[in-house]
């Protein structure tokens, strides 16, 4: 099935040698991801190769089979090197550890006398429950409850990151919230 960007091509000549492109060439910019270790992700990034393809049109087609045949590839080879340094970035500065900070201040937490044992017991069986409830989230609604309340981002920043608007985020905050909630009520959490 072609990518819905080749439909967008204007010019009806340049949209059927794209198209003729794109279907004699599929196997071959999928193999080449996937030798990245892309598997998962071959088919966006031979979308995103053919917006770079695309863009080249004039150029694509003045090239022998041959020629062409490496133009591909080394297109979709730098898509997939683009993706990998992308990804190493954004795993430098994102943070994975909401359930094991949680965690971690339980383990850590001496009692203080603000209680008795069993109201600390309930305490952290609460807590306990909603990080298995907030683990059970989709990635979505973890991810804004995490940049809300543990990163303490506001609303636009939060937005940034998504690309939402900022009114979305107060919604999928009320939802995120509701569910684990709700999660946690199936686990026979009363006071929760």
């Amino acid at each position: 099935m072609l990518p819905v960007l080749i439909f967008q091509i204007e010019d009806e000549g340049d949209r059927s040698f794209i198209s003729a492109l794109y279907t004699d060439h599929y196997r071959l910019m999928r193999y080449t991801a996937i030798q990245f270790g892309l598997r998962q992700e071959a088919d966006d990034i031979i979308n995103a190769s053919c917006v770079k393809l695309i863009e080249k049109i004039p150029l694509l087609k003045t090239l022998d089979c041959c020629t062409l045949r490496s133009y591909i590839v080394s297109t979709v080879k730098g898509t997939s090197l683009d993706y990998l340094k992308k990804r190493k970035q954004e795993a430098q500065y994102m943070y994975y550890g909401f359930e094991n900070d949680v965690a971690q201040d339980l383990q850590n937490t001496q009692p203080s006398g603000t209680g008795t044992p069993e109201q600390l017991t309930i305490r952290k069986e609460d807590v306990l429950a909603l990080v298995g409830a907030i683990r059970r989230l989709p990635d979505l609604y973890r991810d804004v409850l995490e940049f809300k309340y543990l990163l303490e981002l506001t609303d636009a920043e939060i937005a940034k990151l998504l690309n939402v608007s900022p009114s979305s985020i107060r919604m999928y905050l009320t939802r995120a919230r509701r569910l684990a909630l709700e999660l946690m009520t199936k686990e026979g959490v009363p006071n929760a």
